[in-house]
């Protein structure tokens, strides 16, 4: 290849055309490599590059069956958004493939598939699919009543071509089906797929552990930390999360975003039958107001609806350029931080003066 050439892996460099071409190529070389970044060697036999090569943005009769391979077919053609077949996969074989995203659902261990999908977050998303398709196919696995798919990898890439199909009932997802998938390997695809994504939240890797622990692991913790090499702590803070009672859970604003360490200041209050109690008593008082965080976490342990403001102290030493702040800032449950600046440009009275200001803050916090 020469400088002047257009490289078949820059996909701006191309034509349309050509770069719609370019990309069912590479998106065939993924696929063909996925199976070994996940650990799943034997599921996936190499899938067949030109399989989509009969889907044009027409309309045809509806045909059922694998899309074959036509070599008379414009390379133009091989475009992954407009597809008309049904797909029938034989026991044991495994190809890129065309699929009606409404026939998918998500894993029952998928925290992120499962929850609720924003639109316009993943707006970009939806906008390229609905121009390129999906580049890179989910992974699906026949339901157990072979009435459609579940996918542990690629929720959202289901859910947006779920959006493009409303107004475009042609739209298909591309996607390879494992048919001789396990639960367990399922789980560790989709833990792969959603590692290290900021998106996923601490409720989602919950319910993750949750379902692991009771489908794969008969409920031995020391098991499952083991082979996933999380820690202990980990799995017990998000268990406690997931594992609040829905009361509690149908106060907060967004359930799906609440952190362990609201369950972690929680749970061993709700342990003890009595506050147990006062808590969900608390919460049901709420009726259908709903709270941040925060403030519900608040609410909670004390009975308060409006968090008290702040108690902030301050004092300054020096005067122009050299001027200088300490502040005691005292929150709701009586603890404070205390801000010390740097006293290099103060003299040894003002140092005085600053200290004496700290001591009859600190001593009328302990004195109460």
């Amino acid at each position: 290849m020469t400088d002047d050439e257009p490289n078949p892996n820059d996909l701006n460099a191309l034509s349309p055309q050509a770069a719609k071409a370019a990309a069912a190529t590479i998106s065939a070389e993924e696929v063909t490599a996925q199976p070994s970044l996940f650990a799943l060697p034997d599921l996936v036999k190499p899938a067949d590059a030109s399989v989509a090569s009969s889907q044009k943005g027409q309309k045809r009769k509806r045909q059922v069956g694998i899309a074959k391979a036509d070599a008379r077919s414009d390379p133009a053609d091989l475009g992954p958004t407009h597809v008309t077949n049904e797909i029938a996969i034989a026991p044991g074989k495994s190809q890129i493939v065309y699929v009606d995203p409404f026939k998918i659902v998500p894993e029952a261990f998928n925290g992120r598939g499962l929850a609720p999908f924003d639109p316009i977050a993943n707006r970009d998303l939806i906008e390229d699919m609905r121009v390129r398709g999906n580049t890179v196919p989910v992974a699906l696995r026949p339901k157990a009543d072979n009435t459609g798919w579940t996918c542990p990898s690629g929720s959202r890439r289901v859910n947006s071509a779920k959006i493009i199909a409303v107004d475009d009932p042609e739209f298909r997802v591309a996607a390879i089906i494992y048919e001789a998938m396990t639960d367990a390997q399922a789980y560790a695809l989709c833990l792969a797929d959603n590692h290290g994504r900021s998106e996923v939240t601490a409720m989602q890797r919950g319910r993750e552990i949750r379902w692991a622990l009771a489908n794969l692991y008969n409920g031995d913790r020391s098991a499952y930390c083991r082979n996933h090499r999380v820690d202990t702590s980990v799995v017990t803070r998000a268990l406690d999360l997931v594992g609040l009672p829905e009361p509690i859970l149908a106060c907060a604003v967004d359930r799906e975003a609440l952190p362990t360490l609201f369950a972690e200041k929680l749970a061993p209050r709700l342990k003890e039958k009595a506050e147990r109690k006062v808590i969900l008593d608390r919460a049901k008082a709420l009726g259908d107001d709903r709270l941040e965080a925060p403030r519900l976490l608040s609410y909670l342990l004390t009975g308060e609806r409006e968090t008290p403001p702040r108690d902030r102290r301050m004092a300054f030493y020096g005067s122009g350029r050299d001027r200088v702040r300490a502040s005691v800032t005292v929150t709701p449950n009586g603890s404070a931080l205390i801000k010390v600046p740097a006293t290099l440009k103060l003299d040894a009275v003002q140092r005085a003066e600053m200290a004496l200001f700290l001591k009859e803050q600190v001593d009328g916090l302990i004195l109460g």
